[in-house]
């Protein structure tokens, strides 16, 4: 019996084949057959050159590609993918999207406006309520922009006493945050709170306006 030989393929004949599948709108039956190769063999080259260009498309975009983009990348180049099978692929290949975090700068170290004492001295543990505040104000990335959420935190129990969120870094969510505090806590007269501190300048501005001067919120 005369031993069948294997046929060999060039690399030119691999890429060529698999360009009438993906270029030039081949079925993969009806390309196999106008080469006289197997059907299973020109699927097989053409998955192989699918998962190289997952990586290469991965490495371009420096990871950037969630399973959505990788999807629609391969879809314009010419493989009929969808996202579910794009994260599939994904996670074949052992790659993931990293996305960057974004973030924002919310305190503000340059300026020559007059710096408040520190009370507090990293005394974090006070033994009665409305001994010691705290407060900040932060940026959280939505799908709509930014947002800052202002918040005021008594030591004692950790509780969020004061809170309020704008789309911008003005004076009015630090008021409205401090101002909830105080009507939460119901402290109207002067001299109640004994330490205040914050990590972010518009709270510290204005909180040690109001104590100085004893302009308590209404």
């Amino acid at each position: 019996m005369t031993k069948k030989t294997r046929r060999r393929y060039s690399d030119e004949f691999k890429a060529e084949a698999v360009n009438m599948v993906r270029g030039e709108g081949y079925a993969i039956s009806e390309a196999a057959r106008r080469l006289d190769i197997d059907r299973s063999l020109l699927d097989r080259w053409c998955r192989q050159q699918r998962d190289r260009e997952v990586k290469d498309i991965h490495d371009q975009k420096r990871g950037s590609y969630g399973s959505r983009r990788m999807a629609n990348e391969l879809h314009r180049r010419g493989h009929a993918v969808g996202r579910y099978q794009g994260r599939s692929l994904m996670q074949e290949a052992d790659i993931a999207c990293r996305q960057r975090r974004r973030y924002r700068h919310t305190t503000d170290s340059d300026h020559a406006l007059p710096v408040a004492p520190n009370l507090l001295r990293r005394q974090f543990t006070v033994p009665e309520p409305n001994q010691a505040w705290v407060a900040d104000i932060t940026a959280i990335w939505t799908l709509e922009g930014w947002l800052y959420l202002a918040a005021v935190l008594d030591l004692y129990d950790r509780q969020v006493i004061g809170w309020a969120m704008a789309d911008h870094m003005k004076a009015s969510p630090t008021l409205d945050a401090l101002e909830m505090a105080f009507g939460r806590r119901r402290l109207l007269e002067e001299g109640s709170i004994t330490r205040f501190a914050a990590a972010s300048t518009h709270h510290m501005r204005i909180a040690n306006d109001w104590f100085s001067k004893g302009s308590w919120p209404p």
